[in-house]
Parts: C-alpha cells; sequence; structure tokens
C-alpha cells in the first residue's frame, strides 16, 4: 500500500490499474455537492479518499477495510464523501 500510495502522491493515477487505484462512483457530500470517491487496493486492504479540490495529487484517506469480497460498502463510500465536503 505504501508503494502505491507514495506512486499516487508523485505521479497521479493515471499509471495505476484498477487493481491498485479505482473510482468508485461520486457521492453526495451534504453541501449539495458531489465527490468521486477512489480505493486504493493492495491485496484485501483498502484505502478509500477523495482528492482535494484544486490539485490531482492529494488524497484524503478518511476510512480503510480489510475486505473480504470485491463489493465496496455503499454506506462506506457515502461516509467518505461526507468527510470530503466538510
Amino acid at each position: 500500500m505504501d508503494r502505491i500510495l507514495d506512486h499516487l502522491s508523485e505521479n497521479g493515477p493515471a499509471d495505476l490499474n484498477d487493481k491498485q487505484f479505482k473510482a468508485e462512483g461520486r457521492f453526495p457530500t451534504g453541501s449539495g455537492k458531489t465527490a468521486m470517491v477512489y480505493a486504493a487496493k493492495s491485496y484485501q486492504l483498502r484505502i478509500y479518499g477523495c482528492f482535494d479540490e484544486g490539485t490531482a495529487l492529494q488524497l484524503r484517506c478518511p476510512e480503510g477495510a480489510i475486505k473480504k469480497d470485491n463489493k465496496a460498502d455503499q454506506d462506506q463510500l457515502k461516509r467518505v464523501a461526507r468527510k470530503a465536503g466538510e
């Protein structure tokens, strides 16, 4: 995970594949806007976050999870978007 997050902060997401970094969808922030929630992934570990406005290289990651399957918890993704709007 460190390698993926280091690469992301230095180079952005363009050359990471879906097994390393994936857009999970847009969710409401609670302030009338939406935020794209992303997952950085390494094996079963997922770290969820949103990019800060104005910079494509700063990902705020307020939550993580150890997954047993590939489906993301929609309630968790909504929480991440709300935290991004704060």
